[in-house]
């Protein structure tokens, strides 16, 4: 009985199917987001097949072989008809029809990827786009990058409408200051990060960075006069500083002259962030994959270790904990979740600090030191400016010192344009009802951003764009003609809480290091070919930075108060 009810024409269930694949699209997955369950879907396109494969054989009798070509079948007439259906409302009836885009980026996320690799550099791509085809591009189906300085407030500024996209799910049900959607939830983070960047709690922290900056200093003399790879100096110094002030003790890279297990985990991860950086759903689907999850979990469990032992100890010179985390419970923090989730949320936080903290400055370090010696008129004149601030101070060396001087600012103004430590756009959801940005609407539930690279890069924000110009902050103001169009820490609610301790780290990184040392390339053609092109700055989210090939000669002896 059971072979009458076998399929002997296969046609119309295949139709069947088609026909459920473009109803699911149609009736489901055309409305909401679906990022956070890509590892739910990613197993139900798997099992599925099994599934029918099963039944025709349990309940319709189909011999094993014949069932297995019809599951075959019906699984690829569903798939045509889901992702046809997709694939003709993204190119001709999706509201961002009218926006230009590449056909692969209309049509899947998968384009940008592709596009990313091998190179990690998708923003150059992106500036081209911009170039030949206007400031609105659609480079993934419901995504537009947006190159103009109007819609940098339409966007980010604090009156916006827009909110975070669906890229800050990825660590959830984590949270972070950083990585969440929760407006409230941040509100109150940001309260608790606020008061960890008060002037009084930055004159703290200087006291700690200056004992960095003797192991920078001794790194330095060390290799006087011989080629050395700048970066790694940079990050060994980022790393141990956000060490000191997170965990209360660095990570003695410089002093050891050795990378450490956090940023080397921090290196590794890079690559594969910045090749799923605008697809980012692989990232949450690769996160379920035994060796992915168990380096994750290595990492946190090494950071959580970090954090208990920093909770055991009471430093003498207060560190960012002791602003940030000590007071972190749930209920200080006006959170009604319990305390686990108030420890998970501190958790990721304290990662938040370690990696963004450290990659951003040491990026724009080793950005800083490379234009330096590229342009050693400028490291002439801010010499001059360096040592003119210190005698005026009576031969000290600080952070007040430094904080107003044009020049010294100008320098890591520049870098931060040319070289931004945060590469892509930050993704906003613009409200159901739409926004104007720029004086164009833009629908509802788009996600939009600002490219750092290209906005920054645009002449008619900053004239002669290419060319590394600090004056352009202080007496050459016709060559900034949208200041704001610098946005390296963002701007409006969700701007970068660390950007006074980031400054003030930079400001007496680079004076220490001019005021020391003559910094130039060790081969010139070389140097500038590493970092320009190949590798050349690549975008991870934060800034994979190319090696920085220069030497070292040292000046005049000076106390480094």
């Amino acid at each position: 009985m059971a072979s009458n009810m076998s399929l002997e024409n296969p046609l119309s269930p295949a139709l069947c199917a088609a026909a459920a694949g473009v109803l699911l699209h149609l009736g489901v997955f055309i409305r909401g987001e679906w990022e956070k369950y890509v590892a739910q879907l990613a197993l139900l396109q798997v099992t599925g097949p099994l599934v029918v494969l099963g039944s025709l054989v349990a309940f319709l009798g189909q011999p094993l072989s014949q069932a297995a070509a019809t599951a075959a079948l019906l699984t690829a007439s569903f798939n045509v008809g889901l992702y046809g259906s997709i694939s003709v409302y993204r190119l001709f009836f999706h509201p961002l029809r009218r926006f230009y885009g590449p056909t692969g980026g209309k049509l899947t996320s998968l384009w940008a990827m592709k596009e990313t690799f091998p190179d990690l550099k998708f923003y150059v791509k992106l500036q081209k786009l911009h170039q030949d085809h206007g400031d609105f591009i659609r480079f993934q189906p419901r995504a537009l990058s947006i190159n103009n300085a109007e819609a940098i407030q339409d966007i980010y500024g604090s009156t916006s409408k827009c909110t975070k996209g669906p890229f800050y799910d990825l660590d959830y049900p984590g949270r972070s200051l950083h990585m969440t959607r929760d407006r409230k939830f941040h509100s109150q983070r940001r309260k608790q990060w606020d008061r960890a960047f008060t002037s009084r709690a930055l004159s703290n922290y200087e006291k700690r960075l200056k004992e960095h900056f003797k192991y920078l200093d001794l790194r330095i003399s060390e290799n006087m006069g011989k080629p050395i790879n700048a970066t790694d100096l940079c990050e060994y110094w980022g790393f141990d500083v956000m060490g000191d002030l997170m965990f209360g003790r660095p990570f003695n890279q410089l002093k050891e002259n050795k990378a450490h297990f956090a940023l080397e985990m921090a290196r590794k991860a890079k690559f594969i962030g910045g090749l799923t950086l605008y697809p980012y759903w692989i990232f949450m689907l690769l996160q379920r994959l035994p060796i992915v999850s168990s380096l994750r979990l290595k990492w946190l469990r090494w950071c959580r270790s970090q954090m208990e032992q920093r909770r055991q100890s009471k430093p003498e010179v207060l560190d960012l904990y002791s602003y940030l985390l000590e007071d972190s419970s749930a209920e200080k923090a006006g959170d009604a979740n319990n305390s686990a989730t108030a420890d998970l949320d501190a958790l990721f936080d304290a990662e938040l600090a370690i990696v963004a903290g450290s990659d951003t400055s040491s990026a724009t370090l080793a950005a800083s030191l490379y234009l330096l010696a590229k342009h050693p008129h400028v490291q002439s004149k801010l010499r001059q400016e360096v040592d003119d601030a210190v005698a005026a101070a009576g031969g000290e060396l600080s952070y007040q010192t430094l904080v107003n001087r044009p020049l010294l600012g100008g320098v890591i103004n520049e870098a931060l344009r040319l070289y931004p430590p945060v590469v892509p756009g930050l993704q906003r959801l613009t409200p159901p009802e739409g926004a104007t940005i720029a004086g164009r609407f833009v629908p509802g539930d788009t996600l939009v951003s600002v490219q750092c690279w290209s906005v920054q890069r645009d002449p008619r924000n900053f004239p002669q764009p290419e060319d590394f110009i600090p004056e352009r902050w202080s007496s050459m103001p016709e060559l900034a003609l949208h200041k704001e169009a610098l946005i390296a820490f963002s701007t409006g609610t969700y701007s970068c809480v660390g950007r006074p301790l980031a400054m003030m780290e930079l400001k007496l990184a680079v004076a220490m290091v001019a005021r020391r040392f003559e910094v130039a390339f060790a081969d010139p053609a070389e140097s500038v070919r590493l970092f320009e092109e190949s590798p050349g700055w690549q975008d991870s989210f934060t800034a994979r930075v190319p090696p920085v090939k220069v030497c070292f000669r040292e000046r005049e002896k000076r106390d480094l108060a």
